[in-house]
C-alpha cells in the first residue's frame, strides 16, 4: 500500500489533534443557527420572495431563509463534514487510545499507552488507521 504524502498527513494528524475543539465549535455553531433561526421574526411558511415586511421596521428575512443562510455558511458546512468524518473514523477504534491522545497529545505514544493501559505498539497502530481513515473520508487519499 502506498505511503501517505506529508501534506495529507500532517491535515490528517491536526483533524484528529484537534477533533475536540472542533465538535464544541460545531455544537456552537449549531446553537447559533438554532438561535438564528428563532429569532429571525416571521413564523409563517416562507414566502417565495424571501422579504417580509415586519411592523413598519423594514424588510425582514423569515426563519427558514434565514436558517437555510445560516446553514449554507461555509464555516457551518465545513465544521459539520470535519464531524462527520471523526465520527465514522472513531468507529470500532478504541475509544481508551482516542481519549488518551486528546488527553496527552499526538507526540508520545509511551504516554499515551500508559494513560489508556496498552502497548505503545497498539497507539501506534490506532494512529496509522485513524490518519488512514481520516484521509480517505476526506477524499484525500
Amino acid at each position: 500500500m502506498p505511503k501517505i504524502p506529508r501534506e495529507i498527513w500532517r491535515f490528517c494528524v491536526d483533524q484528529i489533534k484537534y477533533y475536540p475543539l472542533t465538535e464544541v465549535a460545531y455544537i456552537n455553531a449549531k446553537a447559533d443557527i438554532q438561535a438564528c433561526y428563532i429569532d429571525s421574526g416571521m413564523s409563517g411558511p416562507p414566502d417565495p420572495t424571501g422579504v417580509h415586511v415586519h411592523s413598519g421596521q423594514g424588510p425582514q428575512e423569515g426563519k427558514y431563509i434565514a436558517k437555510e443562510k445560516a446553514l449554507n455558511n461555509p464555516y457551518h458546512r465545513y465544521l459539520a463534514r470535519a464531524v462527520g468524518i471523526m465520527e465514522v473514523a472513531k468507529m470500532g477504534q478504541d475509544k481508551d487510545i482516542l481519549d488518551a491522545i486528546w488527553t496527552e497529545g499526538w507526540r508520545d505514544n509511551t504516554m499515551i499507552a500508559v494513560r489508556a493501559k496498552t502497548s505503545a505498539a497498539s497507539v501506534k497502530r490506532v494512529k496509522h488507521e485513524m490518519v488512514k481513515r481520516v484521509a480517505t473520508g476526506w477524499g484525500l487519499w
